[in-house]
C-alpha cells in the first residue's frame, strides 16, 4: 500500500513539473535564430502564442510585397512558432534582402527589447 501511494505521488509530482516547464516555455522564453550560408536563409522563432495573430498579420502584409517580386520562400507558422526559409539560388538578392527585412520586423514584434 505504501509503495503504491509513493509511486502515485512520484507520478503526480512528475506530471506537475512537466506541466510547469511546458507552461513556462510557452509564456516566457522568446527564441530567435537566423542562419545564412551561400545557398540558404533560415529564420526561426518561438514566442508568446498570444502574439501569433499580430505576427501572422505582419507576415500577410509582407508576403504580398514578396509575391509581387516573385520571391520563392517557405513560411511555416504554428501558434507561437515560425519558420521562414529562402533558397538564395532561386531568389534575387533583392528578394533575400526583403526576406531579411521582414524577419527583422518580426523579431522586433516578438522581442521589442
Amino acid at each position: 500500500m505504501k509503495r503504491t501511494s509513493l509511486f502515485a505521488l512520484v507520478i503526480l509530482l512528475s506530471l506537475c513539473l512537466c506541466l510547469f516547464f511546458l507552461q513556462a516555455k510557452r509564456h516566457g522564453e522568446t527564441r530567435i535564430s537566423v542562419k545564412q550560408n551561400e545557398t540558404s536563409y533560415t529564420f526561426t522563432a518561438a514566442y508568446d502564442p498570444r502574439l501569433t495573430a499580430t505576427v501572422n498579420h505582419y507576415l500577410d502584409t509582407c508576403a504580398n510585397r514578396l509575391r509581387k517580386d516573385q520571391a520563392n520562400i517557405r513560411i511555416r507558422t504554428f501558434e507561437g512558432e515560425l519558420e521562414i526559409k529562402a533558397d538564395k539560388r532561386l531568389n534575387s538578392a533583392t528578394s533575400i534582402m526583403q526576406v531579411d527585412n521582414m524577419c527583422r520586423g518580426i523579431a522586433g514584434l516578438i522581442n521589442p527589447n
